[in-house]
């Protein structure tokens, strides 16, 4: 129910008191969150993976080129996410603050009904900037979703100031799962690029009607000029972050979807989606575990400091890993997975990958910067990344090939990277060392794989490309293991349980 109301106790849900556990120590309750994150974002990210095969291989390239367009229409115009609302109520010291939440619901509206407003009044201009004239109504139409956004319970995101992941993770696979169920059933029916946009429609309805669900307290307006202005200065660097995510991540599909074809802008988004599903998904798992945790030693020094470098270290192993397996083995993933008629997008992956390695990397002082409340960080160097998008107009206006255009993106990730690192050594007194030694050894290993799809490895026999790919992944992380001593000292320490279960090391003495 919507009220209001200032009176906060009268609107909540009675919920039986949580018996705390006393063994359950904070490395414990990050563990057993790990594991909930990763397992949602694995049926998350698995549920979008196999939607796009089924809408990938039934609909045309023209199809799924225009649908893409509905997705590059919303990252343009919603500002719901660009505000952090939800991330605001994680970090700050009001974050349980009955009276801070239902102002940052009715600052989260206002931004939902704001985005909305700007869809339905450009989607004529847009429709035109796509050549889409006709489906200028399904341009429309997406301005249900920011208001949806806007409509969502943020209890769900204060739970995870105390660890508490589950109610997060359902509203994210839940719909996910749903949506997946449908599609091929919509699709089979449709056959056209309606089934995408319904798809989007279900999706955020569902996903805003579960924040509800799964929430602990009633949902409140209110405001309270002192909230206002912290959200206000929290927000307003994220704002404008947000507009520079957009260049970054959509801006490179904005161009082809003007100065290309349809069927180009298909195979582009299909390269993009295969880069950013699994990145996303590590990143979103390791922010929320770190971000919690380093916001609660962001006056600790030497602890912040330690945290940090597993953080890194484990973000640079992992853009190693991902690296390696896309680059080597990209061509035959994507022809196997989504079928011949995209044969030939290896070579625009590869790049793609390469500028996501670094992307991923870069989540990392991002993250860090945010523990400390500064938003500045990321809209600095996401500010530097733009220089990609500048090059890739030029190559565009140019008329230069795909692959060169998702070339220029690397360039722009690679400075971001340096400036973020930069920055957050600068301000917070990080060491240089601790972020830019990972980085280091994560781009030999990124290199390498460039320099063996040269070579054409992946016109080998697919065992042969996977036993190359096994093999260099598992290589980069037992060298992150062995030259990283947190990352070392993290992973004996989750593993030594199961060793001594197993037999295979000895208990320590109590």
């Amino acid at each position: 129910m919507l009220t209001g109301n200032f009176e906060y106790g009268n609107n909540r849900r009675v919920v039986p008191e949580r018996r705390k556990r006393p063994c359950m120590t904070l490395r414990t309750k990050a563990l057993k969150g790990s594991v909930l994150l990763s397992g949602g974002q694995a049926v998350s990210q698995g549920c979008a993976f196999i939607r796009n095969i089924i809408l990938v291989r039934l609909l045309t390239k023209e199809d799924f080129g225009l649908a893409a367009t509905f997705a590059i229409t919303i990252s343009l115009f919603e500002m719901v996410n660009r505000l952090g609302v939800s991330g605001l109520i994680v970090q700050s010291r009001n974050g349980e603050d009955a009276r801070f939440q239902a102002t940052a619901h009715s600052f989260q509206l206002l931004a939902g009904l704001a985005s909305a407003f700007l869809i339905f009044i450009f989607a004529g201009w847009v429709s035109v900037f796509f050549n889409a004239t006709e489906t200028l109504w399904a341009f429309q139409i997406l301005a249900v979703i920011p208001i949806m956004q806007g409509l969502g319970h943020l209890d769900v995101n204060r739970m995870v100031r105390s660890m508490r992941y589950l109610p997060v993770v359902l509203v994210d696979t839940v719909p996910q799962v749903l949506i997946t169920i449908a599609a091929l059933p919509l699709a089979l029916w449709l056959r056209d690029y309606r089934v995408i946009l319904w798809l989007l429609i279900a999706r955020w309805v569902m996903n805003a009607g579960g924040t509800h669900v799964y929430a602990e307290r009633g949902f409140q307006f209110g405001w309270d000029k002192r909230h206002i202005q912290g959200i206000l200065d929290f927000s307003w660097p994220l704002l404008i972050n947000g507009f520079l995510m957009f260049g970054v991540l959509q801006g490179d599909c904005f161009l082809v979807g003007h100065f290309y074809t349809k069927a180009d802008l298909a195979v582009y988004s299909v390269a993009v989606q295969l880069t950013l599903i699994p990145g996303m998904m590590f990143v979103s798992v390791v922010g929320a575990i770190m971000l919690p945790l380093l916001s609660a030693v962001q006056s600790n020094p030497v602890e912040f400091r330690r945290k940090y470098r597993t953080c890194i270290q484990a973000l640079s192993a992992f853009s190693a890993v991902f690296a390696i397996v896309l680059i080597v083995a990209g061509e035959g993933i994507v022809t196997t997975v989504f079928g011949h008629k995209y044969a030939g997008t290896g070579v625009i992956l590869g790049w793609l990958v390469a500028a996501n390695a670094f992307r991923i990397i870069r989540a990392a002082p991002a993250i860090a910067a945010s523990a400390k409340g500064d938003t500045k960080n990321l809209m600095i160097s996401n500010i530097f990344r733009l220089s990609g998008l500048a090059l890739g107009v030029a190559a565009v206006l140019c008329k230069q090939s795909l692959p060169t255009l998702a070339a220029c993106g690397l360039a722009g990730e690679t400075l971001a990277t340096i400036v973020s690192s930069t920055r957050l050594s600068r301000v917070h007194r990080l060491p240089l060392g601790d972020t830019f030694l990972p980085i280091g050894a994560a781009f030999l290993f990124v290199a390498l794989s460039g320099v063996l799809a040269l070579l054409g490895v992946s016109q080998w026999h697919w065992a042969m490309v996977f036993l190359l790919t096994a093999g260099l992944s598992a290589a980069s992380v037992g060298v992150a293991i062995l030259l990283f001593h947190q990352l070392r000292s993290q992973v004996s320490s989750l593993a030594l349980p199961f060793l001594v279960r197993m037999g295979l090391a000895p208990a320590k003495e109590s």
